[in-house]
């Protein structure tokens, strides 16, 4: 079974033709509206639990170069992170 040259330079079956691609799909002016209706509403309607996640999140990004020295220091990632959180709250600055 001996391949050609021409064969493997014959690129016309390898090139995709109108018949086989797919046309693209649009998204009629109805389908985005309540699609970002959608959105809203699952946003509006997790907000409780969304909102502490993100200030949670903010607040982890925060202090992290903090703890990351300071587990530098102590050894221990758990203590770093414990006295880092202490000493940023507010009860602790009297």
């Amino acid at each position: 079974m001996n391949i050609s040259d021409t064969e493997l330079l014959d690129t016309s079956a390898a090139t995709p033709t109108s018949s086989n691609l797919l046309a693209p799909v649009r998204s009629s002016v109805a389908a985005n509206a309540i699609a970002t209706l959608a959105v809203i509403a699952a946003l509006w309607w997790g907000q409780r639990f969304l909102i502490p996640l993100a200030a949670g999140l903010m607040l982890a990004m925060l202090v992290m170069p903090l703890t990351v020295q300071m587990a530098g220091w102590l050894l221990s990632s758990v203590a770093a992170t414990v006295l880092t959180l202490l000493r940023l709250h507010p009860r602790t600055w009297h």
